[in-house]
C-alpha cells in the first residue's frame, strides 16, 4: 500500500520549468535555456536558420534540424500539451531607433497590439500571470526580444505526452510501410 502511495506521489508531484528565450531579429539567432525550479539548468542552446529550415543546437556536437515543411504542414501538437500548465509569461521587446526613430516607434506600436492580442487569447485564464514591456532604444539598432515563461507539469503528464508521441510515430511508420508494400505489389 505504501509503495502505491509513493508511486502516485512521484507521478503527480509538480515540476516547475522556467524557459528563457532571447531572440535577436537582426542577427537571426535565438538563444534559449530551461531551468528546473528556476535554478538547475536542464537544457539550453541556440537556434538559427539554415538552407531548408531551422537548426536547433543543443550542444557542441548535437543539433536538431527542423525543415520548414515539417514545421508548417505538421499536425498541431497542442493535444500533447494538455497536461502542461503555463503559469506566467513575461516578455520584453527592445527596439532600436538610431537609424529611423519613426519606424522604430511604429514597430513598437504594432508589437504592442500583437502582444495585447496574444495576452487576450492566453489571459482568459485567471491563473496565468502575464506581463510585457516594450523599450525604445534611441542609440541601438534592430529588435531584441526576451521571453520568460514558467510551465508546471507532472511526471504523469510528461509520460503521457511521450507515449502519445511514440504511438503517433509508430502509426506514421506503419502507414508509410504499408503504402510502400502496396506500391511494390503492382
Amino acid at each position: 500500500m505504501a509503495a502505491v502511495l509513493i508511486a502516485a506521489a512521484v507521478l503527480l508531484f509538480p515540476f516547475a520549468v522556467r524557459v528563457v528565450v532571447h531572440w535577436d531579429v537582426k542577427e537571426g539567432k535565438t538563444g534559449f535555456a530551461a531551468y528546473l525550479y528556476g535554478v538547475l539548468r536542464v537544457a539550453g542552446g541556440y537556434a538559427a536558420p539554415y538552407g531548408g529550415g531551422i537548426a536547433v543546437h543543443l550542444g557542441k556536437k548535437t543539433a536538431l534540424l527542423l525543415p520548414y515543411t515539417q514545421l508548417l504542414f505538421s499536425r498541431s501538437r497542442f493535444a500533447l500539451m494538455r497536461g502542461f500548465s503555463l503559469c506566467s509569461l513575461r516578455q520584453i521587446v527592445k527596439i532600436g531607433g538610431r537609424e529611423d526613430p519613426a519606424r522604430a516607434l511604429a514597430a513598437c506600436l504594432l508589437w504592442r497590439k500583437a502582444l495585447d492580442a496574444a495576452f487576450f487569447a492566453v489571459g482568459r485564464r485567471k491563473d496565468v500571470r502575464l506581463a510585457g514591456d516594450i523599450l525604445l532604444d534611441e542609440e541601438g539598432q534592430g529588435i531584441r526580444v526576451t521571453a520568460d515563461g514558467l510551465v508546471v507539469f507532472s511526471l504523469l503528464a510528461l509520460m503521457t505526452a511521450a507515449v502519445k508521441l511514440f504511438l503517433e510515430k509508430i502509426h506514421e511508420y506503419t502507414k508509410k510501410r504499408n503504402k510502400r508494400s502496396y506500391r511494390g505489389a503492382d
